[in-house]
């Protein structure tokens, strides 16, 4: 037998495992969410000193990431690199470390049974190459835990989260093995803009997809504007009034409005998966047309939004301060 053929047949017998271990893995990151946000919420509690001690304020940027090194090891640390406002150019970070527990209790499974599997071929498959396939698994990881952080976290405010932290006016949480290629997974601004920045914003959208991904408007008069099929997901609206503004065909997953009033507004035919309109005023909007699924809505708000009966099953309903599912 020579290498080739022996990697292809190592390659189709454990493809079955492989398959079984990622569909494993997937629920049980999802089972282990709350876990999870805990563990970096703990990373970033960890950087204060190193911090302060570096003179890191204010903090603009934290990376996450399983350093390769350490999975090599099988000791699953997370490493939270805080940077000021240079950030890549930030060449001597601030690093702190938190444990993970069990998190990759099934990795680790899926790194043993790879190993067993490949003792009978005699060297033909070596260790470098079970690694190659670790790696692998390991971006899919990296993309799952990114998924969801970047839900679990918008409502970090309201949890406590990062307490403490002498974070910029604008700061960035970011998740990936790399600097250069790592997904957003939290983006605040409280920073002014006004009416004519998010008129700029709303024109570079028409070109530039992403412009308005992950957006932040604070505390802004917005009002006489068409937005049509463009990408908004998980921006945030919070203390807004907004007037006469349309949001034709756009994608507002994940996005949230809190504490925003809303005035002859339109939402026709939105993707709002997801979205938090929490504590929001409404008046003349409407929603028709538009995708509702775990929307959140004031209880008493909605009576009055003249949504449909297959909107209505899906929405999410907050009264004080409790959310639950209900069908009205």
């Amino acid at each position: 037998m020579i290498r080739k053929e022996a990697w292809e047949r190592y390659q189709e017998e454990i493809n079955g495992t492989i398959q079984a271990y990622r569909e494993e893995m997937g629920k049980h990151l999802s089972g282990r969410a709350k876990e999870l946000e805990g563990i970096v919420a703990d990373a970033v509690d960890r950087l204060r000193e190193p911090i302060l001690k570096q003179r890191k304020t204010p903090l603009c940027y934290v990376h996450f990431s399983f350093l390769r090194v350490d999975l090599i090891r099988r000791d699953y640390r997370l490493l939270a690199q805080g940077m000021d406002e240079r950030w890549y150019l930030d060449t001597e970070p601030a690093e702190a470390a938190a444990k993970t527990g069990e998190l990759f209790a099934p990795f680790d499974r899926l790194w043993d049974s790879l190993t067993e599997q490949s003792r009978k071929y005699a060297g033909y498959v070596n260790a470098y190459d079970i690694r190659s396939l670790i790696f692998e698994e390991k971006e899919r990881i990296d993309r799952s835990i990114a998924c969801l952080l970047r839900w679990g976290l918008r409502d970090w405010k309201e949890r406590g989260l990062f307490a403490g932290i002498p974070f910029s006016r604008e700061w960035i949480l970011k998740w990936g093995e790399y600097w250069g290629d790592s997904e957003m997974l939290l983006h605040v601004d409280w920073r002014s803009k006004g009416m004519d920045a998010w008129k700029e914003a709303v024109r570079t959208a028409g070109h530039k997809k992403d412009a308005l991904v992950f957006g932040c408007w604070y505390k802004e008069e917005l009002e006489g504007t068409e937005l049509k099929e463009l990408d908004l997901r998980f921006s945030v609206f919070e203390r807004c009034s907004l007037k006469r503004i349309s949001f034709d065909g756009c994608s507002l997953e994940g996005s949230r409005f809190s504490g925003s009033r809303f005035e002859e507004c339109r939402f026709y035919g939105c993707c709002l998966t997801g979205a938090d309109f929490s504590e929001c005023a409404f008046e003349n909007v409407s929603f028709e047309g538009a995708e509702l699924a775990g929307a959140v809505f004031p209880a008493e708000r909605v009576p009055f939004l003249h949504l449909d009966p297959r909107q209505l099953q899906k929405v999410m309903l907050k009264q004080g301060d409790e959310e639950e599912q209900r069908k009205l």
